[in-house]
């Protein structure tokens, strides 16, 4: 059985900083490689605390760095 839904994937906001709780990190494009398959690094900085987190995705939208940084915050990251 194949999990499917109806709808799209809800676009959420940003999570807070595991250390400061800050709402709304920063998040800019750090750079774009362009090879085989593009990838792109975003820099995700806490305006309240020096934590700095560079996230890579496999293309180059804000909302997929967002996941990427919710992902972090909430120690996704560590369940592997």
């Amino acid at each position: 059985m194949t999990n499917t839904t109806s709808h799209a994937r809800k676009w959420h906001r940003t999570s807070p900083c595991p250390y400061c709780g800050t709402r709304k990190p920063g998040i800019e494009p750090y750079a774009r490689i362009i090879g085989a398959t593009m990838h792109c690094i975003w820099i995700a900085k806490c305006r309240a605390c020096p934590n700095a987190v560079s996230i890579t995705t496999q293309d180059d939208d804000i909302k997929t760095a967002i996941r990427g940084w919710n992902r972090y915050a909430n120690g996704g990251w560590r369940k592997h």
